[in-house]
């Protein structure tokens, strides 16, 4: 279950990162909107991660409180998701 859009983002002002969050769902795009539904849709799934990611690197917050965050039952997407951006990153690198 998605959480409410006005509490996702008021999270991601008092994390200091809405505007890298716009910037991510962009890049894929995507809404910041989307981003807190749970639509499954590749680029929405793919922003959604990577701002995962940053959530994780920036603030080192726990799976857990990720999963919460984003209003997911459990970390095991978080963990995935994080994990597949990386991928998807670390092979961006070696093609350039």
């Amino acid at each position: 279950m998605a959480r409410p859009y006005a509490e996702f983002v008021a999270d991601l002002e008092r994390l200091r990162i809405k505007k890298k969050a716009r910037t991510i769902a962009q890049k894929h795009g995507a809404t910041l909107e989307q981003l807190c539904e749970s639509r499954k849709f590749l680029h929405i799934a793919e922003a959604r991660a990577d701002l995962m990611m940053l959530i994780r690197e920036r603030f080192r917050m726990s799976y857990p409180a990720i999963a919460q965050f984003f209003g997911l039952k459990d970390h095991g997407t978080v963990l995935i998701s994080i994990r597949r951006a990386k991928a998807r990153r670390a092979a961006a690198v070696n093609l350039e």
